[in-house]
């Protein structure tokens, strides 16, 4: 009782100190402690109740007063600072200036079983979460906060997940933070009963996103193997750099080129290895040019993919676009030469799959400098 008696007439102090020299400018911000709000050269509840009462405007504070009460440094003084301070005050582990903790919810300077359970009653709408609290929660990283981050908070006090925030990657189904068996079996599991195991599906939508390993936009026993492959130190797919080979399969078939196709009208992604393979052409775009490749490849109507950058337009290989290779390319319309398939590559400028006036005409034009680039190249 005593003690509480204290504080509230330090705080009535405080108020008073505010109101007669705050309001008049005569301070000086002896104080620069952050959480030191009343400038006396304490972090307490004081200063924790001065917050609030500016929050609710219910007071001003100096200058120095609000730079003090920033302790999250997010640029603004809110009830968050307030509560910051209050559990410092109360003995929490929470240093100053409080910066993005991942995980650490209820902002008490730690992260356990608690955070994932007052995330909970968020999101099932029993309570409201601060700002600060809102961003220490997205612990996906996927700029929401859901029951993925619950799981993850809960796999972290667990001992099942090393550290926070969660980077999802391709293998890690269990997400725990490494690629290894147990992510292997996971799938196994997950094929050997269709996706579901008694009524409750067996992987969520993330976990299924990281058990396509070889990104070929399905789940089967191929992406266990490949995970169980790696884990034990063998060479994988996913290790492939063939170009073509854009399910890095180890092979350059048709399916890579319908793969190149999905990621073109964004039904599917690829790795940063599984771009860098559907580029077969070279010229640093993917796109149909690419996709026409890799079937004419495996229709055999070309026996190798290029091995440096192809020009397009430049249908003598003289290695420049010209007027000479417009008019090849009309007298081949006109039956009159023949280009063999890789010619016919060349010339397809507008990557339409066909051999017209328009890429006769786009070569003319580029010759002559109408146009900077052949839509091939963009």
């Amino acid at each position: 009782m005593i003690k509480n008696k204290n504080v509230i007439f330090k705080f009535l102090l405080t108020l008073v100190f505010i109101s007669i020299f705050t309001l008049n400018g005569k301070v000086d911000a002896v104080s620069q402690i952050l959480g030191d709000v009343n400038l006396d050269g304490e972090i307490d509840i004081s200063d924790a109740l001065l917050v609030s009462r500016y929050a609710e405007g219910l007071t001003k504070l100096s200058k120095q007063a609000l730079k003090n009460a920033d302790v999250n440094l997010d640029g603004k003084v809110n009830k968050t600072d307030a509560k910051l301070i209050s559990k410092k005050d109360a003995g929490y582990d929470i240093q100053f200036p409080y910066v993005l903790r991942y995980g650490d919810v209820n902002l008490d300077g730690k992260v356990d079983i608690s955070d994932a359970h007052l995330l909970l009653q968020a999101l099932r709408k029993k309570t409201n979460l601060s700002s600060q609290a809102k961003r220490n929660a997205d612990v996906y990283k996927d700029g929401k906060i859901d029951m993925a981050d619950t799981i993850m908070i809960s796999r972290f006090d667990a001992g099942l997940l090393k550290k926070l925030p969660y980077s999802p990657q391709l293998g890690d189904v269990n997400f725990d933070g490494t690629i290894d068996v147990a992510d292997a079996l996971l799938i196994s599991r997950y094929v050997k009963f269709g996706g579901y195991y008694q009524g409750k599906q067996i992987l969520n939508l993330a976990q299924q996103h990281n058990a396509d390993f070889n990104q070929d936009g399905e789940i089967n026993m191929t992406d266990a193997n490949l995970i169980a492959k790696s884990d034990a130190g063998l060479e994988t797919q996913n290790s492939s750099n063939l170009s073509g080979d854009v399910n890095m399969d180890g092979k350059v078939n048709i399916a890579d080129a319908l793969m190149i196709a999905r990621y073109l009208k964004q039904v599917t992604d690829l790795s940063l290895q599984a771009q860098q393979n559907a580029d077969v052409d070279k010229n640093g775009v993917i796109n149909n040019a690419d996709v026409n490749l890799i079937s004419k490849y495996d229709a055999k109507l070309i026996k190798t993919l290029p091995s440096k950058p192809i020009l397009y337009g430049d249908l003598n290989s003289d290695g420049k676009v010209t007027i000479a290779d417009a008019l090849k390319l009309a007298r081949f319309k006109n039956g009159l030469v023949e280009l063999t398939e890789a010619q016919k590559h060349i010339a397809d400028v507008n990557c339409d799959g066909k051999l017209d006036d328009d890429d006769i005409s786009l070569i003319s034009k580029y010759e002559t400098k109408l146009i900077d680039v052949l839509p091939v190249n963009q």
